[in-house]
């Protein structure tokens, strides 16, 4: 064989933006899912002890302001409008260097589960909290209880800096 022959192998790899497969999005379908913004398609509900959150529109996240609520939750409500089924939920957080931040699902008001980013040395990495088995039908309300914590491990004024509890999305698939 007198010709070098070369092989050309091309791999598909699925963009990944946080933390989940990303396609181009039609009415909030994706392939992965129903993709549902913390910005876009929750709205910060208060009272009951739930103190304000704001949205971090740099990250596209919904936060809470830790300078002036330490250890403290912030919750945010959707209303499901897909088909009725049992669903896998992925919900989207951020790494933060100075707190892991507690997350919890909630569908009408009952808790389906909770979860803790790990420690990070990189902030605002993508943290994905995953709940299967989830019964939804059209109509339910999906809520997402996010808190502010300090690892006590980067000082600021007289004591620790705290993590702000980000989150950017919930996916809904199958």
């Amino acid at each position: 064989m007198g010709k070098k022959s070369v092989l050309m192998l091309v791999v598909l790899v699925p963009l990944v933006f946080s933390g989940c497969a990303s396609t181009t999005k039609v009415d909030g379908e994706t392939e992965g899912g129903l993709v549902l913004s913390a910005l876009d398609d929750f709205n910060v509900i208060e009272g009951d002890g739930l103190v304000p959150a704001y949205k971090d529109t740099r990250r596209k996240a919904l936060a809470i302001n830790a300078a002036q609520y330490k250890d403290k939750f912030a919750a945010a409500e959707a209303v499901y409008n897909g088909n009725n089924g049992t669903y896998t939920l992925v919900l989207t957080a951020m790494t933060e260097t100075d707190g892991e931040s507690t997350y919890k699902l909630f569908v009408n008001g009952r808790q389906i589960g909770s979860a803790q980013n790990l420690a990070s040395a990189d902030d605002y990495q993508p943290a994905p909290h995953v709940w299967e088995n989830v019964a939804l039908a059209k109509g339910d309300k999906i809520q997402i209880h996010f808190n502010t914590a300090s690892n006590k491990k980067i000082p600021e004024g007289d004591g620790f800096a705290y993590s702000r509890g980000r989150w950017v999305s919930v996916t809904i698939g199958k």
